[in-house]
C-alpha cells in the first residue's frame, strides 16, 4: 500500500540554508537483514506488540538499512525488536514526536520492563508512551547523532 503524500525531510544537503528534499512515502520497504523489520504506520502496532522486551527502531531518510544498526540488531537479536523507519510516514514521525525538520537518524528505544523505564528515569531520559498497543510501552527518542553515539546509547539502553 503506497501513501503519495509529499513529506519533507532534512537532506543535510543543499545550501546550508536548511534545504530540504521531498519525499513520498511509499510503503514497507526491505532492510536487507532478517534482524531488522521494515515499520510503518500499517504495522507499527504489532512490531510492537511483540513478545520482545525492548524494541529499537531507527527513523532515517536514508534508502538502505545503515551496517552499524544490522550489525547491532544482529548482536542483540532475541532480546530485542530492531525496526526501520523512514522519515517519509508521518504518522510514524507523529507517534515518536520527531518533526520532519529535525535532523537524521534518530533511534527509538521502547521497553514494557519496569526496570529499564526506571533506569531510563534515573539517567533523566525523557520518556512518552506508545499508546499502540496493550500496556503502553514507555519509549524514548535519541535525537540525531552520529551512528557511533546511536549505537553506543542503544547499547547503554539494553543494559538497563
Amino acid at each position: 500500500r503506497a501513501c503519495q503524500r509529499p513529506l519533507l525531510c532534512p537532506s543535510g544537503e543543499g545550501d546550508g540554508r536548511g534545504a530540504s528534499k521531498v519525499y513520498f512515502h511509499q510503503g514497507l520497504h526491505a532492510t536487507g537483514t532478517v534482524f531488522v523489520s521494515p515499520v510503518d504506520s500499517s504495522n507499527a502496532r504489532d512490531f510492537f506488540a511483540a513478545r520482545t522486551p525492548f524494541k529499537v527502531v531507527l527513523v532515517t531518510e536514508v534508502p538502505e538499512t545503515p551496517g552499524w544498526f544490522r550489525q547491532l540488531a544482529a548482536e542483540h537479536r532475541g532480546a530485542c525488536g530492531f525496526g526501520e523507519a523512514r522519515c517519509t510516514d508521518p504518522l510514524m514521525l507523529d507517534l515518536f514526536g520527531v518533526s520532519a525538520a529535525e535532523p537524521l537518524p534518530v533511534v527509538v528505544v521502547a521497553s514494557d520492563d519496569p526496570r529499564a523505564v526506571a533506569y531510563w528515569r534515573a539517567k533523566g531520559l525523557d520518556l512518552f508512551s506508545l499508546g499502540l498497543v496493550a500496556g503502553a510501552p514507555q519509549a524514548f527518542c535519541s535525537g540525531a547523532m552520529d551512528p557511533r553515539a546511536l549505537a553506543a546509547l542503544v547499547k547503554q539502553a539494553l543494559a538497563g
